[in-house]
């Protein structure tokens, strides 16, 4: 009787495995299905052959062309997914029987056009992706039936028309196509729209009446156009917008009728445009607004009541623009201003109040300015005060200083780079930290701001004590031969910010004791060749920011002692082939930002104790091999700004000490092995790829600056012989996925910048491993919001203190996520089993695994789901993917199978019947293929 059981189990399996049949090349569950076809031939069978209760499949395929009727046996089919890049057409009809499809995508072909009524069967379809193709134009009526499509996605092809109609549309992305303009209306029927995306096309105009029915609307991506100006009142009309990105693009006015009353906007982005002003009122409508970015543009003047109205607003960017005064009181409607960045301006001084009352803030960066003092009690009310950047500024280390010297004693946890915090005044004090600073004022005369045109000889007789000479921002357009007798102790001489086009022969004589002479900023347009003779004990020489077109040869014969020469901000063109021939003590020699076309090897030949070769920002295009090879010493070498595409092999070979190289903006595509390094710097080209061993001898290593390149994708091990490495930046790339094992090896590591990337998820261990870890910053991705989320989850919440601005990780799929921090996600809310599962874009391969079986070797091959997708995350725009399954085939039999063996195992004990050799899937490997993702 049990025999008789066991035999009509087996019966029935076996009947319901025929009935369930899978083509060879896919991988099937039983309502879902992958397919990789490895021809187009027989693509169309391979298709008919599938199970007819498919609801989703994913189909990856090398033919040409999608039949009429390919899916006639596929009726319940619901989410179709078609990659394919040799697909160059589409038959009428090729989507006939599916009444049921919800969702559809086609990827990556080479469509250009689609027939007009190849969509008429697709009455219910509410997402349709048609992204990354070559597509032209939108046909008239080919959406025209597709009463119920919520969700279109045209991004990333040659489109440069809108598409109209689809009153029902939530969702529209453009990016990435070739609109030039928006007709007027165009978006009237809209009116459910949710958000619009038309970043990244060559919009230079929009109509006034563009947006006005679009009331529903959300976000609006309107960042990399053309755009020049905004016609007033164009954002009057959307009452729901909280999200307005408009940066990138060539704005150089903002009427105060911009904006209209928008008490939803959260984040406005409007940095990298060319704004000059700001006016009152400005953003008065706008009440709620938490983020406004203004960086990057070239405002030199914001007006008293600029920011009224923003009591709300977190952050507030004003970094590399023109600002050199501010009025008082400008921040004082910004109660809740957690966030000012006032660096890389021009500020010269900052009124006495102006951070009074923002007792939220806890991050004020004032580097890189022109600060040489701050105003009493300036700094007093940041109670909650986290971070303040004071360094790169020209302190002035006087009496006046003793404010700054004691609030920085008090608070030096807080101070940023601490030890650039420096005195630029007096001579004496010059590198030393303001925080430890004493100065002697009757050794030091200075003259700053005068209209003062001429100085005549014999000036300071009378002041022979004098160390420190300082004639700043004055009209001097001449200085008399003997204007400087007698000042035999004088050891800093600075003549910055003048008029002056020309020096006498001799000006200088007499100077013996001088160590520094600055000549920057005037109008020099060249130096007589015995102006230096005397200045014998001369070390620093700064010349930057003249007119300067050439150096004859001789100008520096008698700096013997010279260890700095700033030649930087002129015009040279080429160097004499000697004319730094006596400098044998020359440590450090800038020469950016001239018209430098070529370096001859000649010209750097007796330069044997130099350090630091500053070359950024000229024309450079080639490099012979054996340029720096007379620099034995050499640790810094930049090369930033100029026209390279290629380094030549050897080039760094004689440089034994070079710790930092910095080659960002330039044409680099590739790299070579490099010598051994401390800190290299490759932000700001073109890396796409890193070969494998493009860092060896690298084992210094200890800072790596790869960011804002368009990597895409990392080798495992491209980074496994950089065991001191500390600090990495791989930020503004467009890095899809991580490999478990990327960071193998970097025990010292501390640092990672992940920001604005494209990634979707990380694999769970990928920090865990890193014990020194102490900052990661992973915000303005593309995060996929389902199950396999949950182990970067659990690592943000026990590790508040290293995930940089971890509230701003959020989900970015699927969208009823969107926007929501990963750290408050709860269980229930990700979509954890096969029917709610979150959509992936399938790049499909096979993984062999080798199992021992009964003492048999066999290779199983798995096919593996990876989610891809170029996104702009600094927008927070992305892709959503239509279906995602790591599928595990036959996982509901998996108990039925091992039933069967038991039955089998009776029958053969009770009766000695030897069973014929069946082969089946291992236990063990089916249990390793369900957390798939994971495990690679």
């Amino acid at each position: 009787m049990a025999t008789s059981q066991c035999l009509f189990i087996a019966v029935s399996f076996l009947l319901f495995v025929v009935s369930f049949s899978c083509p060879e090349d896919c991988e099937c569950s039983l309502t879902r299905a992958s397919c990789v076809m490895k021809s187009g031939k027989t693509d169309t069978k391979l298709l008919a052959a599938l199970p007819a209760n498919l609801s989703v499949l994913s189909v990856i395929t090398l033919m040409t062309n999608i039949e009429a009727n390919s899916f006639a046996n596929l009726t319940l089919l619901r989410q179709l997914i078609f990659i394919g890049d040799h697909i160059s057409s589409v038959s009428f009809g090729a989507f006939n029987h599916l009444d049921n499809l919800s969702a559809l995508m086609l990827d990556k072909t080479l469509l250009e056009v689609l027939p007009a009524g190849v969509f008429d069967k697709l009455v219910h379809l509410r997402q349709l992706y048609f992204t990354n193709n070559k597509l032209r134009k939108i046909d008239k009526g080919l959406l025209d039936n597709l009463i119920e499509l919520e969700e279109l996605y045209l991004y990333g092809n040659m489109l440069q028309t809108l598409p109209v109609g689809l009153a029902n549309l939530q969702i529209l992305r453009m990016y990435q196509n070739r609109l030039t303009g928006i007709p007027s209306g165009c978006f009237d029927q809209l009116t459910k729209l949710t958000e619009l995306s038309l970043h990244v096309n060559y919009i230079t105009h929009l109509p006034s009446d563009s947006f006005i029915q679009l009331q529903s609307l959300v976000m609006l991506m309107l960042s990399n156009n053309k755009l020049i100006a905004l016609p007033p009142r164009i954002f009057h009309h959307l009452p729901n917008l909280s999200k307005l990105s408009l940066f990138e693009n060539q704005l150089s006015l903002l009427p105060v009728s911009t904006f209209g009353k928008m008490d939803k906007l959260k984040e406005l982005w409007l940095y990298d445009n060319h704004l000059t002003s700001l006016a009152d009122d400005l953003f008065i409508n706008v009440t709620h607004l938490t983020v406004l970015t203004l960086s990057y543009n070239k405002i030199s003047s914001i007006s008293r009541n600029a920011f009224r109205g923003l009591d709300k607003l977190h952050k507030l960017s004003l970094q590399q623009n023109h600002l050199s005064i501010l009025s008082e009181n400008l921040f004082s409607y910004l109660g809740q201003l957690r966030y000012l960045s006032l660096s890389f301006n021009q500020i010269q001084s900052l009124p006495r109040d102006i951070v009074k009352g923002l007792h939220n803030l806890t991050v004020l960066k004032l580097e890189m300015n022109l600060l040489q003092n701050v105003p009493e009690g300036l700094l007093d009310s940041l109670a909650h005060v986290q971070q303040v950047h004071l360094h790169n500024n020209p302190w002035k280390c006087d009496c006046a200083i003793s404010y700054l010297k004691q609030w920085m004693s008090s608070h030096s946890k807080v101070i940023i780079n601490s030890t650039q915090v420096t005195c630029s005044y007096p001579t004496s004090l010059l590198g030393r930290s303001v925080s430890t600073a004493v100065t002697n004022p009757s050794q030091e005369w200075k003259v700053i701001h005068t209209q003062m045109e001429v100085v005549r000889a014999n000036a300071f007789l009378n002041l022979s004590s004098l160390v420190t000479l300082i004639i700043h921002q004055t009209q001097i357009s001449h200085i008399d031969l003997g204007a400087f007798n007698n000042l035999d102790h004088l050891t800093r001489l600075s003549l910055e910010g003048n008029r002056l086009e020309r020096l006498p022969a001799g000006l200088f004589d007499g100077l013996h004791s001088l160590q520094i002479l600055v000549l920057q900023s005037n109008r020099l347009t060249s130096v007589e060749p015995d102006l230096f003779n005397q200045l014998v004990s001369l070390k620093d020489l700064q010349l930057h920011h003249n007119r300067l077109t050439t150096i004859a040869d001789g100008t520096f014969d008698h700096l013997t002692q010279l260890v700095k020469l700033n030649l930087g901000k002129n015009k040279i063109t080429n160097l004499p082939l000697k004319v730094f021939d006596k400098l044998g003590q020359l440590q450090q020699l800038w020469l950016y930002e001239n018209q430098l076309g070529a370096i001859a090897a000649r010209s750097l030949a007796n330069l044997n104790s130099l350090v630091e070769l500053g070359l950024n920002s000229n024309s450079i295009q080639h490099l012979a091999a054996n340029v720096f090879s007379a620099l034995p010493h050499l640790k810094t070498l930049t090369l930033s700004g100029n026209l390279l595409s290629t380094l030549p092999q050897g080039l760094l070979l004689d440089l034994p000490k070079l710790s930092q190289l910095t080659l960002y903006e330039n044409h680099l595509s590739r790299l070579i092995n490099l010598s051994s390094l401390r800190v290299l710097i490759l932000s700001h080209n073109q890396i796409s790829s890193i070969q494998k061993g493009a860092f060896s001898g690298l084992d210094e290593l200890t800072d790596l600056f790869l960011h804002t390149n368009n990597i895409s994708k990392l080798g495992w091990d491209v980074f496994s012989n950089l065991g001191q490495l500390r600090n990495i930046s791989l930020h503004n790339n467009r890095l899809q996925s991580l490999s478990p094992r990327v960071f193998n090896n970097l025990q010292n590591l501390r640092k990672i910048q992940l920001h604005n990337n494209s990634l979707q998820q990380v694999p769970s261990a990928l920090f865990h491993l890193l014990p020194g870890l102490t900052e990661v910053s992973l915000h303005l991705n593309v995060w996929l919001c389902d199950c396999g989320i949950l182990g970067l989850q659990d690592w943000l919440k026990n590790h508040p203190d290293k995930a940089l601005a971890p509230n701003r990780v959020t989900c970015h799929n699927p969208p009823a996520l969107q926007g929501r921090p990963i750290l408050t996600l709860v269980d229930e809310s990700l979509a954890c089993d096969a029917q709610s599962a979150p959509p992936v874009n399938y790049t499909t391969g096979l993984i062999p695994l080798q199992l021992n079986t009964e003492g048999e070797r066999r290779d199983h091959y798995i096919l593996t789901a990876a989610r891809s997708e170029r996104t702009n995350a600094v927008n927070g725009e992305g892709t959503q993917n239509i279906a995602h399954q790591t599928l595990d085939p036959f996982n509901t039999g998996i108990l039925i199978i091992l039933l069967l063996l038991v039955c089998v195992i009776v029958i053969v004990t009770s009766r000695n019947w030897v069973k014929p050799h069946t082969e089946r899937r291992d236990p063990i490997m089916l249990l390793r293929l369900s957390p798939i993702n994971d495990a690679l």
